[in-house]
């Protein structure tokens, strides 16, 4: 199994919530941290600065895709960030996230 993590950024803290619920009810994450972030970055030839929530959700590559559809319907912003990468560590917090995402994988 292949395990990830995957990161999106909002400006809205109840937002950023929505979105981690959503995906944590349909069981397609363990779970997701929400951080506080300033983000800079430059968008039609001119520089934004913007406080942003950073979500950082822990499952499988598996579920991507499905992820992917998820953030896309419920994201306010034109172009989000939805990017991810592998995640390896310790044996029994990744079976965690196997077993809490197992129930997709049923349906």
């Amino acid at each position: 199994m292949k395990y990830i993590e995957i990161k999106t950024n909002i400006d809205d803290l109840n937002k950023a919530k929505i979105i981690s619920n959503r995906l944590l009810e349909k069981h397609l994450i363990a779970s997701s941290n929400i951080i506080q972030v300033e983000s800079i970055y430059n968008r039609n030839n001119k520089q934004q600065e913007y406080k942003e929530y950073m979500i950082i959700m822990k499952t499988t590559i598996y579920l991507y895709k499905k992820i992917e559809e998820e953030i896309l319907n419920l994201h306010t912003y034109e172009l989000p960030e939805i990017s991810y990468h592998e995640i390896t560590g310790h044996e029994k917090y990744l079976k965690w996230i196997d077993d809490e995402t197992k129930q997709i994988k049923e349906i």
